[in-house]
Order: structure tokens, then C-alpha cells, then sequence
């Protein structure tokens, strides 16, 4: 049914719905058939997310990371639940429910490498600024910045996250009204 782009763009709303309905009542029968498979619940929930079903979301989110428990927490081969708690506070933070999204991604922060610290970071970047706490936002942009900029040689997606992370930085102190600020932050862009 898909699109050359991937999209379903040529299918009219009506069958858009139906399509999404059963998908999730699938999704639904193979959890209740394998509760404590937090992978197959996560898959769940990122498509949730993806079709504007929130609160349906956050559920299995929840529910997710009950079925991993404490074991799984330091399992690399598996998802984990910093990436659960990421997701979550991405959730709230698209219902504008931004200290729960901030608590999910500082409670996430307890276990990270400097990557997902990275990760961590920039989402409570975005939460912050849409709650127009630009102080905040800056300070987790400069300890997101301090990590990104200590990888020894970094390739073109780090630069490329470096010059990210100045831009947003820019954009932060332009809307508080600092524009020197905001442009030697886009210069180094």
C-alpha cells in the first residue's frame, strides 16, 4: 500500500484509520500472548507514538518497563530503560506536560554513557525552552556541548552534532534577547 516515498499519502483517511486500528489490535494480541516481552511492548509504543496515540503510549511505556525489571537495566543487548524513560518524557513532553518529561529524562541520566547523557540532555533542552526556562536550556546545552566536543577525533556526525547543539544555543539567545551571544553561537555553527 506504501508510496515510492514510503508514505501512505494515495490511501484515503478512512482506510488510514482502519489500518491503524488493526495494526494496534494485533499489537495488542501478541502482548497479551507475551506480557513480559518489553521489546515487542516498545515497538508498540513507538508506533503509538508515531500515529498521535499518547496516553495509549505512556500506558505501554509504563507497562514496558515494569516487564523489564532491574536485570535487564545494564543489558546491552537489550532495550533498555533509559531508552524507555526517553521516550516517555518524549511523550509528555508532546501533551506540554514538561516537569514529568524533565523528571523521566533526569531519572534516565542516573545510567548513561556520554552518549545517551547527549541524548538526555537535549531533551531536556527542548523541554525547557518550551516551557521558556531559556536559562535552563543553556545550561544543559553547555553540558551537552562539553560532551560532545571531548570525543577524541571526531567524525562528521559529531561535528555536524557540534554545530547542532551552537545553533540551538544561538537560537536560545536570540529569543532572550542577547544577540551578540546569539551570534557569536551561530558563528561557531
Amino acid at each position: 500500500i506504501r508510496s515510492s516515498d514510503g508514505s501512505f499519502s494515495h490511501v484515503n483517511s478512512q482506510v488510514k484509520n482502519g489500518l491503524v486500528v488493526w495494526y494496534i489490535t494485533q499489537l495488542k494480541s501478541l502482548i497479551d500472548l507475551a506480557p513480559d516481552d518489553y521489546q515487542l511492548r516498545l515497538n508498540s509504543v513507538r508506533f503509538m507514538y508515531d500515529v498521535g496515540l499518547y496516553d495509549d503510549a505512556l500506558e505501554n511505556a509504563e507497562k514496558c518497563l515494569e516487564a523489564m525489571g532491574t536485570d535487564q537495566w545494564r543489558d546491552p543487548k537489550k532495550f533498555s530503560k533509559c531508552h524507555t524513560y526517553q521516550l516517555m518524557a518524549h511523550l509528555y513532553g508532546k501533551r506540554s506536560m514538561f516537569q514529568h518529561a524533565i523528571g523521566l529524562y533526569e531519572q534516565a541520566n542516573d545510567e548513561l554513557d556520554s552518549y545517551g547523557l547527549d541524548v538526555c540532555y537535549t531533551g531536556i533542552v527542548q523541554a525547557y525552552f518550551n516551557n521558556r526556562h531559556y536559562n535552563r536550556a543553556l545550561k544543559y546545552h553547555k553540558m551537552s556541548l562539553d560532551i560532545k566536543q571531548r570525543v577524541q577525533n571526531p567524525d562528521e556526525v559529531a561535528k555536524a552534532s557540534i554545530a547542532e547543539t551552537y545553533n540551538s544555543m544561538g537560537n536560545i539567545c536570540r529569543v532572550r534577547g542577547e544577540l551578540s551571544d546569539a551570534s557569536w553561537c551561530l558563528k561557531k555553527s
